[in-house]
């Protein structure tokens, strides 16, 4: 599931960004309404792209943007919405690592067309694929896709069945043990315990729709397996 996080105060805008995008696929959006608001959130986590106002009641929104730019491949993330069209805020916008400047009042229909080229631009520079035939993973996009009959059917996983998935599929035909797979639950300093990783298991085998693809070893532990074509 991607993240997009909108700092605006105006709120108007606010209300237009709610009801034009509140049923996109795959991403979900986030709100801020104030400066304070919107640092809070950049320095406790990450998102996948920012739309980002320029001036928050008064604070300067390019203050967020210079926090912003201390981020890992920023590039591609970051889309400024402002009044101000003034060619030195551009230039300071540009220089500090926006990839985007929209004026106001927002095109909603152009700024739906940025974020989908800004996000297929990070998938194809940044999302690393695992393809195993039946199924494909996007390591960095937490999905699975099933495919059946040349068509690609998204599979809604819980995070520790993606990561229990994950691990195995760097590993196909290799047995992984269950003491290492235990740890990879909601809490990763505590194992979970074998019979709930039974039941992940079983979970990803009816998700997949392959009750083979994932075989228990004795003892062992468990092996994902896949026949090259």
């Amino acid at each position: 599931m991607r993240s997009i996080l909108v700092i605006e105060d105006d709120e108007t805008t606010l209300f237009l960004f709610k009801h034009h995008f509140k049923n996109e696929i795959n991403t979900e959006f986030y709100y801020a309404s104030t400066y304070l608001e919107g640092l809070a959130l950049i320095t406790n986590r990450s998102f996948d792209a920012y739309i980002l106002d320029l001036n928050l009641n008064g604070y300067p929104g390019i203050d967020l943007l210079k926090i912003l730019q201390k981020e890992k491949n920023i590039d591609n993330r970051v889309i400024i919405i402002s009044a101000d069209s003034s060619d030195s805020t551009k230039a300071e916008a540009y220089d500090l690592g926006a990839s985007n400047f929209m004026l106001k009042p927002i095109n909603i229909k152009v700024l739906r067309a940025i974020i989908n080229k800004n996000l297929r631009a990070l998938e194809y520079k940044f999302d690393e694929k695992i393809d195993l035939g039946s199924f494909w993973i996007s390591i960095e996009q937490h999905l699975c896709f099933l495919r059946e009959e040349n068509i690609e059917k998204e599979v809604s996983l819980t995070l520790t069945e993606f990561k229990i998935l994950l691990r195995l599929a760097r590993s196909p035909n290799i047995i992984v043990s269950k003491d290492e797979l235990s740890y990879l639950g909601k809490d990763p300093t505590t194992p979970m315990s074998y019979k709930s990783l039974e039941m992940h298991i079983a979970s990803l085998r009816k998700k997949l729709r392959n009750k083979e693809l994932i075989q228990s070893k004795r003892s062992l532990g468990y092996v994902l397996i896949y026949h090259r074509s």
